[in-house]
């Protein structure tokens, strides 16, 4: 008895006519102007780039370590890394970008990233690490 009420109950608010409301308007903004396809290409490259050094970087902690929760970690980072890649790759190629000349790897670094972790293996409080400045590092491997 209790279940025919309810499904009557709803069935007389389904027919019920429901309060008009003012259709307002939104206000209207002016759209943001789209960043220049120049810029996106210029930007796409520079990310591209620093996204393969974080590539490499990852790979290169990883040679030696058998810790399984650090491992997980580096397989996150490098999958939100190659996330990245493919949203600025489809953001250059609705620009109409020139195609990034690179496969997106973790190699391209390699030389770099491991002379960073060889470095910070012998890090002294106090010491600059430059081989660590991934603005410095030159592709190495797949040239």
């Amino acid at each position: 008895m209790k279940t025919f009420i309810a499904i009557a109950a709803m069935a007389s608010l389904a027919a019920a006519p429901l309060p008009a409301f003012s259709q307002a308007k939104a206000p209207t903004a002016a759209p943001a102007a789209a960043p220049a396809p120049a810029a996106i290409c210029t930007d796409g490259v520079t990310t591209l780039d620093q996204v393969l050094k974080n590539l490499s970087g990852l790979w290169a902690e990883g040679l030696g370590d058998d810790s399984a929760p650090r491992a997980t970690m580096r397989a996150a980072q490098k999958t939100a890394n190659y996330a990245q890649a493919q949203v600025v790759l489809a953001q250059m190629s609705q620009a109409k970008c020139p195609a990034y000349p690179k496969v997106i790897g973790e190699l391209w670094y390699l030389h770099a990233a491991q002379a960073c972790e060889k470095a910070s293996a012998n890090f002294k409080t106090g010491d600059t690490l430059d081989e660590c400045d991934k603005g410095k590092w030159t592709s190495g491997v797949l040239q």
